[in-house]
């Protein structure tokens, strides 16, 4: 669910497991856009966890979504699939 929104500069929702309901209470994660001089600063927050197993889950997905984003701005080329392989253990 979209809990908070600022176009273009913030964006706030409930993250939630494929499986849970939408209306039970979620994680709340939130990107915040910022211009940084020349450049764009992308900040990205996550709270509010059931349980150590979701926080572990996302902090290995986290890098390797992100670290896809950014090749993807700066080349316009999607990262291989196997990438994901990459994310922290």
């Amino acid at each position: 669910k979209i809990l908070e929104t600022d176009p273009p500069k913030k964006l706030v929702f409930t993250f939630q497991p494929i499986d849970q309901d939408l209306d039970d209470e979620g994680s709340v994660a939130s990107y915040l856009i910022e211009q940084s001089g020349e450049v764009v600063k992308l900040t990205v927050t996550h709270t509010n966890f059931a349980d150590a197993g979701l926080h572990t889950g996302v902090s290995k997905g986290w890098p390797a979504v992100l670290a896809g984003l950014k090749s993807y701005l700066e080349t316009g080329q999607a990262l291989p699939d196997d990438s994901w392989d990459m994310a922290v253990r």
